[in-house]
């Protein structure tokens, strides 16, 4: 837990050093304070600062990149922060949850397994790490006698299943292996195993007469049962005289163990030869694979950040392939019915923000044009602003375009419907190409899917066939 605390002191004093930045988000303001101080902006990926470029041209690339910082580090604190309250909450049931009370370890309910407890056993200076086994609360003899009678009655009423009587047995017999709600393991023994299994099997396929079967049922619970035993020899271990003074320590907790078994509580020896015991719980460390699983949550995630931003980029691109045959197409009817250039290009980038007004889907060309119209609106040579729009673009055909365009204005309009034409023929192609691939690519991801169908299929046909042969 002191990683946890270590980790709400960081957060602390982000808050505090952060609470002036103009941002409401507490995470917002210690992530504004953590970007300007720290050289996190300056060592940023170029990825990311090109990526930014082409998503956001219009505004300022250094601006773009504090911002982005900013957020995705506040989403990583916020994270990590809340990720860190349920550890620390962990760590608190954890210590909350104590066995060791007084000398007194609270036993586990009838029925329920032994719990290990780790305790820390002082005496004197001398001390040593005890990893003891608890054994549950038991009944005494009376009332397991009790139980025995009433699971004998029970496993008789069930055992017949389908048979009509004990005089009467044809098929299967039901031997329960235990009995919910009692402690108590259940074994079975019969005197012709090749007609009766300890399952409860019936194999009376091959018998020529009536046979009088006998089962055995053995209840056992703690010494309460019938049992056999292996005898061996074993020879005490040499120990120095601190290891015999715990190992002593630990076979007298055995017999407390033993001789308060019906007890709820287990009450530890406090001396043993005189010399009083002190013992301390030993607390798992359970929330610390918690706290380092927030961290690590909190790394990826930072460093998904850049991975997100480069498949926004990716489908940028995507989609600018997709737009070009529709707006090369539509600038070379217009360019083809006598309007100018830089006319036609305008036309295009008015009609699409009057759209965009009207409530139209955006179109990344077209967004992309409209910066080319203000750049040249604001007195950037025509030249410079087509120049421009190609490279904002990054796509061959884009930047194709923008290059006829430059030829056109330094050569002349000679020959330029034609290129225009044949641009669009081979952009309709490409469009026919990119729609064949990503048919194809959506195929690739379906065939998993219909390989798992086909063997589902192959099964529901092939398995009552085989069953049915059998027969």
């Amino acid at each position: 837990m002191i990683f946890s605390f270590i980790l709400f002191t960081i957060y602390l004093f982000l808050f505090f050093q952060g609470r002036k930045e103009p941002d409401k988000n507490l995470f917002m303001k210690s992530a504004g304070y953590l970007v300007k101080k720290s050289p996190i902006k300056e060592i940023s990926k170029e990825s990311v600062r090109e990526n930014l470029k082409i998503l956001h041209p219009l505004k300022a690339v250094d601006k773009q990149v504090t911002a982005y910082y900013q957020k995705k580090l506040s989403f990583v604190l916020t994270v990590v922060f809340f990720g860190n309250c349920l550890v620390l909450l962990a760590g608190v049931s954890n210590w909350q949850t104590t066995n060791l009370k007084d000398n007194r370890i609270t036993r586990s309910s009838y029925g329920e397994q032994e719990r290990y407890v780790k305790l820390f056993a002082a005496i004197g200076e001398s001390k040593k790490e005890l990893m003891l086994k608890i054994a549950p609360v038991k009944y005494d003899q009376a009332e397991i006698e009790k139980i025995f009678e009433e699971m004998e009655a029970e496993i008789k009423k069930g055992m017949l299943l389908e048979n009509e009587s004990f005089d009467r047995v044809r098929s299967n017999l039901y031997f329960p292996g235990n009995i919910e709600g009692y402690p108590v393991e259940i074994e079975y023994a019969t005197d012709h195993y090749d007609y009766v299994h300890t399952t409860g099997e019936v194999k009376n396929e091959s018998l020529k007469e009536p046979v009088i079967v006998t089962v055995q049922v053995t209840l056992s619970y703690d010494s309460y049962s019938r049992q056999f035993s292996v005898p061996f020899t074993l020879y005490p271990k040499e120990y120095t005289e601190e290891e015999a003074l715990f190992q002593k320590v630990e076979q007298t907790i055995e017999e407390y163990d033993k001789q308060q078994e019906t007890e709820k509580e287990l009450i530890l020896p406090e001396e043993i030869e005189d010399k009083k015991i002190v013992y301390e719980e030993i607390k798992e460390q359970k929330e610390l694979p918690l706290f380092f699983l927030v961290l690590g949550t909190g790394i990826v995630l930072y460093f998904s950040k850049d991975k997100e931003l480069s498949k926004k980029v990716e489908k940028r691109r995507k989609t600018l392939q997709l737009e070009y045959p529709e707006f090369i197409s539509k600038f070379t009817l217009l360019t083809g019915a006598g309007m100018p250039v830089k006319s036609a290009l305008s036309k295009l980038a008015m009609d699409y923000k009057e759209s965009r007004k009207a409530g139209a889907t955006e179109n990344i060309t077209c967004e992309e044009l409209l910066i080319a119209i203000y750049e040249m609106e604001s007195g950037i040579l025509e030249e410079t602003a087509y120049d421009h729009f190609g490279k904002r673009c990054e796509i061959p055909p884009y930047i194709k375009f923008s290059g006829l365009l430059i030829q056109n204005m330094k050569k002349g309009s000679k020959d330029m419907f034609s290129l225009l034409e044949k641009e669009v023929r081979e952009s309709f192609e490409e469009r026919k190409s990119n729609g064949r691939r990503l048919g194809e690519e959506a195929g690739t991801k379906l065939l998993l899917p219909m390989m798992l169908m086909l063997g589902i299929v192959v099964v529901l046909i092939i398995v009552p066939a085989f069953l049915s042969y059998q027969l």
